[in-house]
């Protein structure tokens, strides 16, 4: 018998799924030993980070054959419940990215650069706000975000497409930060605010950046990025087999998410 154990350091014993023949793993079976066990004692944002890191296992293990297929492939929280972890929608949905690229496009060439570099990293606005010429690697195409600069105080490193690489490029290059007051100190907080009241009255829909965030993190699940690649590129605190995860493999498949998120967001606003 081969058997998996779900772990992470929230919970205070394990799911009835100790141990299971890897060929009897399928949705009902989850079902009744993972999702109703759990949702008696756990929010729905614990269960979903648990199916997170248990199908992160399980595509790793294929991609390493160890094992002939993924049981947990196509199985997502809302295979169980139509019920959504409590935490506050976002205010832009999926199927309104055309109409926010659209306004974003009429935008002043320095807002319309801030703005598309934070849709299509999923970065925070001081995060976007303090980045410096330096922080960016044309050859590596790296994006370096100190930890100074993070709000876990972890720093990260964001794989760019040369899209967005020709981006940044395109503005002047006056001092040390990229988006900048006469060159030498960073845009402040509200003038983004001003800048992001003057986007959402364009888009007829009231938003802030955070929304912006929200709205790719929406957009990549629809695309079935994994759970774990997501929280990395959002820069999330991670524990257990998240961290272990993060070696060569997790670089490649941060690299492919955001290249097939600039794919979307640069057909959308054709």
């Amino acid at each position: 018998m081969v058997g998996f154990r779900v772990s992470r350091v929230q919970l205070h014993r394990q799911p009835p799924t100790d141990t299971a023949r890897l060929n009897h793993i399928d949705k009902p079976l989850l079902y009744k030993q993972l999702y109703m066990p759990m949702q008696s004692d756990y929010a729905l944002s614990t269960i979903k980070g648990v199916l997170g890191v248990l199908k992160t296992a399980f595509s790793r293990a294929k991609e390493l054959s160890l094992i002939a297929s993924n049981p947990t492939k196509n199985i997502t929280l809302r295979s169980f419940t139509t019920s959504q972890p409590d935490s506050q929608p976002g205010r832009l949905k999926p199927h309104d990215l055309p109409a926010l690229l659209a306004a974003i496009h009429k935008q002043p060439t320095s807002r319309r650069v801030f703005f598309m570099t934070q849709l299509l990293h999923a970065t925070r606005e001081g995060e976007t706000s303090l980045a410096e010429w330096k922080h960016f690697s044309p050859t590596q195409l790296e994006w370096y975000l100190p930890a100074e600069n993070t709000k876990n105080g972890t720093e990260h490193r964001l794989p760019i497409t040369q899209h967005a690489m020709d981006l940044i490029n395109s503005l002047p290059k006056r001092g040390t930060y990229i988006f900048s007051v006469k060159g030498i100190k960073p845009i402040t907080t509200r003038t983004i605010e001003r800048w992001y009241q003057s986007l959402s009255d364009d888009v007829g829909i009231k938003f802030t950046s955070h929304d912006i965030r929200k709205l790719a993190r929406d957009s990549w699940q629809d695309m079935g990025i994994d759970w774990v690649i997501g929280e990395m590129l959002l820069n999330h605190e991670r524990d257990g087999l998240d961290k272990r995860y993060m070696h060569t493999h997790s670089r490649e498949q941060m690299r492919k998410a955001l290249g097939e998120w600039g794919t979307i967001v640069n057909s959308a606003g054709v």
